[in-house]
């Protein structure tokens, strides 16, 4: 699976990476929701795991710019890691396939995303 990386923080963003990709991933990593917004308007890819308190754009506003940028051809599922209860509402409002609320185990994202491949 092609997975985008949305996460500020560098130490948990180049874990992730290294799990993902030992998974047999392509991994596309950004820390500013703008920048992987842009990416995102000129390439595909097949799920967006994200952190929802991000530089630049970040939670609602990136799903809402999400649902602009890659509808109605192509949008990827998503996956949300936060800090606080507050990115549960992705889950909840915006058809998020999961919810981790940091600290969380790479283990458990590589269980829930061989669920949604």
């Amino acid at each position: 699976m092609k997975i985008l990386v949305l996460e500020d923080c560098v130490g948990i963003r180049l874990g992730l990476e290294l799990v993902l990709e030992w998974e047999g991933h392509q991994v596309i990593s950004f820390e500013r929701g703008d920048s992987a917004l842009r990416f995102l308007s000129r390439t595909e890819v097949d799920f967006i795991l994200m952190d929802w308190n991000t530089p630049g754009v970040c939670g609602q506003e990136f799903l809402d710019q999400l649902d602009q940028t890659c509808l109605p051809l192509f949008r990827p599922s998503v996956g949300v890691l936060s800090g606080d209860e507050r990115g549960r509402l992705a889950v909840e409002s915006y058809g998020a396939q999961f919810f981790f609320l940091k600290p969380f185990s790479p283990e458990n994202i590589v269980k829930k995303l061989r669920l949604c491949a």
